[in-house]
């Protein structure tokens, strides 16, 4: 059976780690989960303002992440579920994007299932106001719009604005798993 890597991108508060999480309660084990925000604020820039981190940083933590990647692609047993906030495309920051991930995932002979998650700007607002860590407001405005501005005809959209994880989850299942991937 080929193995899947499942790209999950969206807003900030769209539901992403929560779902990866849910979701690979329902997949083939052995599983990885490699979240973007883990490899960016949790290793090099732990406790370290977003304002006070320097683009190189951000490239630094893209690279880890990468070979963190390639990693569990070489090693062929894992179903690899990537928690981020991507561009679909080359973007001008030079940061990590869907496509990319996806040429490196086929030349180790995964399939790929994109997911967008989606919700409506001000419900977002709202959710990330409730979180621990929140993103600043024109941040996340910027972030909201430069990862919708390309959406590719391979992403599977879900619309979380008014649904519950519960609900979202159930959603995920019964469209992903039967998802061909790409």
């Amino acid at each position: 059976m080929q193995k899947t890597v499942y790209i999950f991108r969206g807003a900030p508060a769209s539901g992403k780690t929560t779902l990866t999480r849910l979701l690979a309660k329902k997949l083939p084990k052995p599983i990885a989960i490699l979240e973007q925000d883990y490899f960016r604020w949790g290793i090099h820039n732990f406790n370290k303002s977003k304002a006070k981190v320097l683009h190189n940083e951000h490239l630094l933590a893209d690279k880890n992440f990468l070979s963190v990647f390639e990693q569990y692609l070489q090693d062929s047993r894992y179903t690899i579920i990537i928690d981020g906030s991507f561009t679909w495309d080359t973007n001008e920051l030079g940061y990590i994007d869907s496509k990319k991930l996806i040429n490196i995932a086929n030349r180790y002979g995964f399939k790929c299932v994109n997911v967008l998650l989606k919700a409506e700007r001000k419900m977002l607002n709202k959710r990330n106001a409730r979180r621990k860590y929140t993103v600043p407001a024109k941040v996340f405005d910027d972030m909201y719009d430069t990862l919708y501005k390309k959406i590719d005809n391979s992403e599977k959209i879900f619309d979380t604005t008014h649904l519950t994880k519960r609900q979202t989850l159930d959603l995920l299942v019964s469209n992903l798993l039967k998802v061909k991937p790409v």
